[in-house]
């Protein structure tokens, strides 16, 4: 239980952090754990999604009994700017504690946004940013996401990926990854999360411990990573110590199994 109140102080502090002290973010966290049920406190825990582009009954129930913490937006609600910035802001106005408004929009092959077609920025492949090996180019792709995200009250955002690609076989990161170095993967992934973070916006690190040597796709199978503790952290992991270091607030953990550490195939997103 301990544990639980934990992240959701952290979960809370993230929401109301910006532009107060921490020490009054801190009174009004212990204030509203204080008077949460239980699972009131679990449903801050999840993060949903709802297939439309409206407000509608189903969403409204959601939010009013789950209370959940977090939104993801697919590009099943993205259709027009007035449409998406009215969508988030309904979902924010039903919601007694503000909530993550998430989305993928790493650049390259997935971004959520491009669904309007116009109005917002194409970014490159995090591969050709990471060719550059330029941190301040990095960082200014970070700033640019964020500031667009910014404009429809979405302020989480499930990128950079950390993934190594090293395996040809892999269908699954390829030209999301920032390479095959883990040094450049760190230094170009940690600066494209500074751009995010410094323009309001939480970056998620993913996808731990690392699809990048894998040669099967997580939505359609399980990925098994087949390396000791000791070979982990000699490659995969070098980019999430990192962003730990720098002050990570949240990783993905992805849906892969490393049996040399578990002696079985229960994925990461599943193991203690």
């Amino acid at each position: 239980m301990k544990m639980v109140s934990k992240v959701l102080s952290i979960i809370i502090l993230s929401l109301l952090l910006v532009g107060c002290s921490s020490s009054s973010v801190e009174k009004r966290v212990n204030k509203q754990l204080k008077k949460m049920t239980l699972d009131e406190k679990i449903g801050q825990m999840l993060v949903i999604y709802y297939t439309s582009v409206a407000y509608k009954d189903a969403l409204d129930s959601a939010i009013k009994n789950v209370k959940p913490g977090g939104f993801i937006l697919f590009k099943d609600n993205i259709v027009r700017v007035d449409q998406l910035m009215n969508f988030i802001s309904q979902i924010q106005e039903k919601s007694k504690i503000p909530m993550f408004i998430a989305i993928d929009q790493e650049g390259g092959i997935v971004q959520r946004l491009n669904n309007l077609q116009e109005g917002v920025t194409t970014i490159p492949t995090m591969q050709k940013i990471g060719e550059t090996n330029d941190e301040d180019l990095a960082y200014q792709v970070g700033e640019i996401i964020a500031k667009e995200l910014n404009v429809f009250g979405i302020n989480m955002n499930f990128a950079p990926v950390l993934d190594i690609n090293i395996n040809p076989d892999n269908t699954v990161i390829g030209s999301r990854a920032f390479g095959n170095n883990p040094e450049i993967v760190s230094k170009m992934g940690l600066a494209v999360a500074k751009g995010m973070k410094a323009n309001r916006v939480i970056p998620v690190y993913k996808h731990f411990p690392g699809y990048g040597d894998t040669d099967v796709d997580p939505d359609y199978g399980l990925p098994v990573l087949n390396k000791t503790k000791e070979e982990l952290f000699e490659l995969e992991l070098k980019p999430f110590i990192e962003a730990i270091n720098n002050g990570a607030d949240i990783i993905m953990v992805g849906h892969i199994a490393v049996p040399k550490l578990t002696n079985d195939n229960t994925p990461a997103s599943f193991s203690k």
